[in-house]
């Protein structure tokens, strides 16, 4: 919860120095470790959400970051909406579909 409300502003240098400096690397490895126990868990929510907020990053970044974590991060959102869906938690398939979209 902490990395969430830390990662919550709209500073575009701040979020590229902290993607520098590793959140996204952090934060996949909390959301992978955590599908793993469940598809709707608070973990997997909040993992979502700070990845959200720190993709709030310059494009020239986000482009980086595809190249790096980007197919092992698009198979798990892809995975995540379609299990979601079918579970019905609406709130969690708009957030990894606005994150898929970041690279769209």
């Amino acid at each position: 919860r902490s990395v969430s409300v830390a990662l919550d502003h709209h500073n575009t240098v701040t979020h590229d120095t902290e993607i520098d400096a590793g959140v996204c690397y952090h934060l996949l490895s909390i959301l992978q470790d955590a599908v793993e126990d469940s598809f709707d868990s608070e973990e997997v929510f909040l993992s979502v959400d700070s990845l959200s907020k720190a993709l709030r990053c310059s494009d020239a970044i986000a482009e980086c970051l595809l190249v790096d974590i980007g197919t092992s991060l698009l198979q798990l959102l892809f995975r995540l909406v379609e299990m979601n869906y079918r579970l019905g938690n609406t709130a969690l398939v708009a957030s990894c579909r606005a994150l898929i979209e970041r690279w769209a």
